[in-house]
């Protein structure tokens, strides 16, 4: 998408703007027909737009534009980042399908990312020991595959993917709940320096903005949005993996879980996806890309499952699923089994790939 140096600075104003989201500044350039538009438009016209009334336009002519616009290009110019608005190359494609898409995304690192195969890996920030673990080896196979990695850059999980796809050789991208020049948390120094080199930072807070408590749920919702699905590693009953998995749910994205131990808090959250029906239950990248049905991205290899599709056959399940969601209570009655033997045996053909898990304990035959 072509656009001028003069409305992408009137877009960067407005996203300095206290009080005006995304949506509100869709609002404002729907109605005034640009965003430098807005800038020119008469108060009385500001104030009649839903949801903008007298405080926010005297936010809006208030605004040193020229003084504040002038402030965030040479902080970006600072440290090599630049503005990048929705259909702009390097802006992420599926997050310009999202409900709120940032009007501004501030960008540091490689320019040719293409985004074909996001995928989101999050969790807590006090992960076990096995949590991190298989973060880490599920992004770096997935790397290897040819996805990139997006996650948060927070302590635990996030920062265990973002090795993981890096050691990988492969791509990573950090949103971030600050500007796109501040390093938080600090002590991740060394790996926001490598991801600048190797992927990208992306934040739609402006440049020099420190890291507040309301920004990161905002943040959540670029992961998922950006991405294809969104992987839970492990999390506690509240906390920001849940967040970005309700927003991949109401994104229509695909959210997947690991399975923890039943006595582990740091898996209760991840277990309680899964359990509702609301995430897939995985255990490896072979588990993702066959909900994908994509091929290794890096070699054209497909995916080899390891499974004897016909013991998959035989499964008196298979012989009743069709294309249509059935409820695992007429799965039971249909095969007379055992509700407690139809889990297994679901389970297992869902981790194979032969069945799909929909919300409601409902499942289909994938193939």
């Amino acid at each position: 998408m072509s656009l001028s140096d003069h409305e992408k600075e009137a877009l960067i104003a407005l996203s300095l703007v206290r009080g005006l989201g995304p949506g509100r500044i869709r609002s404002l350039i729907d109605a005034c027909g640009s965003a430098r538009a807005v800038f020119a438009a008469d108060p009385g016209r500001l104030r009649a737009i839903r949801g903008i009334g007298s405080k926010i336009c005297g936010e809006i002519r208030q605004l040193d534009r020229a003084a504040q616009v002038r402030r965030q290009l040479n902080l970006a110019r600072n440290v090599g980042a630049r503005a990048l608005a929705p259909g702009q190359a390097g802006y992420p494609p599926l997050l310009k399908e999202t409900y709120d898409p940032p009007p501004v995304l501030w960008h540091r690192g490689a320019e040719d990312l293409t985004y074909d195969f996001p995928i989101a890996i999050v969790g807590t920030r006090r992960p076990t020991v096995a949590g991190r673990r298989n973060a880490y080896n599920l992004a770096r196979s997935l790397g290897e595959r040819g996805w990139t990695i997006v996650s948060g850059l927070a302590y635990g999980i996030d920062a265990a993917a973002h090795r993981g796809a890096l050691d990988a050789g492969g791509a990573t991208v950090a949103i971030l709940g600050c500007g796109a020049d501040v390093v938080y948390p600090v002590a991740n120094r060394r790996l926001f320096d490598r991801i600048v080199e190797r992927g990208a930072i992306l934040s739609e807070f402006p440049m020099g903005e420190k890291p507040e408590a309301t920004n990161f749920p905002r943040r959540n919702r670029l992961i998922s949005g950006m991405s294809k699905g969104v992987v839970v590693v492990e999390a506690f009953e509240k906390g920001g993996g849940l967040i970005t998995a309700r927003f991949a749910l109401d994104q229509n994205r695909d959210v997947f879980a690991f399975p923890g131990p039943a006595e582990s808090v740091a898996s209760a959250g991840s277990n309680r996806l899964i359990q509702a029906g609301e995430a897939k239950l995985i255990l490896n990248a072979d588990d993702v890309e066959i909900e994908f049905d994509t091929r290794n991205l890096t070699t054209g290899r497909s995916v080899v499952h390891g499974q004897d599709n016909r013991a998959q056959d035989d499964d008196p399940i298979v012989g009743i699923l069709s294309a249509d969601p059935q409820h695992i209570d007429a799965i039971c009655v249909a095969t007379g089994l055992h509700p407690a033997e139809v889990q297994i045996r679901l389970l297992r053909l869902e981790m194979n790939g032969a069945v799909s898990r929909l919300p409601g304990k409902r499942f289909y035959l994938r193939r």
